[in-house]
């Protein structure tokens, strides 16, 4: 499908001494991403991970499932 415009958000934890080597890392990792964007299959991968741990995230079956399809 290509770019899509839209809000971009990364969130990660460290330990407050790897701060700035953490945020380099991730600010890396975008600018890759941005000029060498993932194969398919690893696009694939990442949606199953996510959906298997979706359901842990969710009061009720259809609430989890709700967002299982958005993912599709």
């Amino acid at each position: 499908p290509g770019p899509v415009a839209g809000e971009f958000i990364v969130a990660i934890g460290t330990r407050k001494e790897a701060a700035a080597q953490t945020v380099n890392a991730v600010f890396s990792l975008v600018e890759r991403v941005r000029k060498e964007p993932p194969s398919e299959e690893a696009v694939t991968q990442v949606k199953r991970s996510l959906k298997r741990a979706f359901p842990f995230n969710y009061a009720t079956h259809e609430s989890a499932l709700s967002r299982s399809a958005q993912l599709d």
